[in-house]
């Protein structure tokens, strides 16, 4: 092969990698954005920890499939965004949306496993006052 050939191969190469390393980059960083309520229109205090803390009175507010809150041991929970993704396999927990519904969940033996833990964690938004 010609040495000139051979040249202009390691400099595309090179050129190429550099290219790829320098375009190629992920954030090291991911900060994550928290989901706003569909409706923002309750009053809420914030307690000393700096979580919301909402009245049941607030809670009944979102009782429907496109805005639901769910008050669980203490915890107010807003698995609207879990409901539109289909994570729940059946409707039943509809039944719970803008009430205390603590014994309907505690009522379900697989909700004590981690997964069904891990998604109220995941979209719990305050406390219950």
């Amino acid at each position: 092969m010609n040495k000139k050939y051979i040249i202009t191969i390691i400099i595309l190469l090179v050129i190429a990698v550099i290219s790829f390393l320098t375009f190629n980059k992920t954030p090291k960083v991911i900060i994550p954005i928290e989901e706003v309520s569909p409706r923002n229109d309750t009053v809420s205090e914030i307690t000393k920890k700096g979580r919301k803390s909402y009245s049941l009175a607030e809670v009944a507010l979102h009782d429907k499939k496109e805005d639901c809150w769910i008050a669980i041991e203490g915890k107010v929970i807003n698995p609207t965004q879990f409901i539109a993704e289909g994570k729940h396999p059946n409707d039943f927990i509809l039944k719970g949306c803008g009430k205390d519904a603590t014994s309907m969940f505690q009522g379900v033996g697989k909700h004590d496993g981690g997964k069904a833990q891990a998604a109220l964690k995941q979209y719990e938004i305050g406390m219950l006052k």
